[in-house]
């Protein structure tokens, strides 16, 4: 850890130019890292037992093909519980036992913000992915490669290929999320934890065998479509800070070609998976079923989940499903303004575009 650790603190120096901020990384993380593993030594012993697992529901795919929008719905409609964004941050249940309250007053006055739209509308208290804890807990997952090692100048091949990852990384964030299904068990006092992972698109066999009563729902769009809006949102990210502004061209052609390279990776990785699979350990829905067919498709990840339905979740289905066919994202991207086209995604991604028929 202590090296991506000086990964991160590197690139912050060297390519986002913010010495500042890699000094204070080392700072703070250590202090953080010691918190968490402290209270994590607590739950050990205040919180042995929890609700039976029922089922640990798992929202799976790239980013920005409406991972976000499945896994929100499902935590404010359903009996399963994801995790909030700021649990990502502390995940002990201890320290969260004892910092709720405040937080909930925070959020309630609109504090800390969160300002990433149109992209991504986020805030403490809304379900976050929990890849999310794995970057804060280990400074490793999908996130460092998209936010760190993609900018700089030598790759780090071992986030793409997993034959040149060690498998107890792997294990490592697998044990992990299901330590975090069985805190949203006890933080929501319900048989069903519901989580979202992109990482867990590399490992998906891995995953299914590693939880308890997994329900891993994947869900694809189109390539062309996504690619676009992941460069953008990451933009938005470092943009909060300044940082992405503070890069020099080479930079961001480096993080262009290999974000691509990913995103395939990650999905052929996934196809993988899914083969490897039995045909009833996935569910794949498509990006376009989500707007276009939004009662039926809810019925199959139901029907999937074993989730109950109760009059409150079929009123918002219905609700929701009269909204679907009229939306438009506000948050507007371009492949030409990366440098990419059409024509050449659907050349890379042609076995994405055929395994999930888009």
């Amino acid at each position: 850890m202590i090296a991506r650790i000086a990964s991160i603190s590197g690139v912050l120096w060297s390519v986002f130019r913010a010495p500042g901020l890699a000094v204070l990384l080392w700072l703070v993380f250590p202090v953080y890292w010691l918190l968490v593993s402290l209270g994590l030594i607590i739950d050990r012993v205040f919180f042995r037992r929890g609700p039976a697992a029922a089922s640990t529901i798992v929202i799976a795919g790239p980013p920005r093909s409406g991972t976000t929008f499945l896994h929100r719905f499902l935590d404010d409609h359903s009996a399963a519980r994801a995790t909030r964004l700021w649990e990502t941050l502390v995940p002990a249940l201890c320290w969260q036992k004892l910092l709720r309250r405040g937080v909930q007053w925070a959020a309630g006055r609109g504090w800390p913000g969160v300002n990433l739209a149109p992209a991504h509308v986020t805030g403490v208290e809304l379900a976050e992915t929990d890849d999310l804890q794995i970057f804060a807990r280990y400074a490793d997952s999908f996130f460092y490669y998209v936010y760190v090692l993609s900018f700089r100048e030598r790759d780090g091949p071992e986030y793409l290929n997993a034959a040149l990852r060690p498998a107890r990384i792997a294990a490592r964030d697998v044990g992990w999320l299901r330590r975090a299904a069985r805190r949203n068990r006890v933080n929501g006092q319900t048989n069903s934890a519901l989580l979202k992972s992109f990482s867990a698109g590399f490992a998906l066999a891995e995953t299914h065998a590693g939880l308890d009563e997994p329900r891993i729902v994947y869900v694809s769009r189109a390539p062309h479509e996504t690619l676009p809006s992941s460069l953008s949102m990451v933009q938005r990210v470092l943009g909060l800070r300044g940082l992405y502004a503070r890069t020099d061209e080479a930079a961001r052609r480096r993080h262009v070609e290999r974000l691509l390279q990913a995103s395939l990776a990650l999905q052929q990785a996934a196809i993988a998976g899914i083969r490897r699979l039995p045909d009833d350990a996935v569910l794949i829905v498509r990006y376009e079923e989500l707007l276009d067919d939004f009662a039926a498709t809810m019925e199959r990840i139901l029907a999937f989940t074993g989730l109950p339905r109760d009059a409150r979740l079929t009123e918002e289905i219905a609700l929701r499903s009269k909204k679907q066919r009229d939306y438009a994202s506000a948050h507007k991207y371009h492949l030409e303004d990366f440098g990419l086209t059409e024509r050449r995604i659907r050349e890379e991604f042609r076995d994405v575009y055929a395994f999930f028929g888009h």
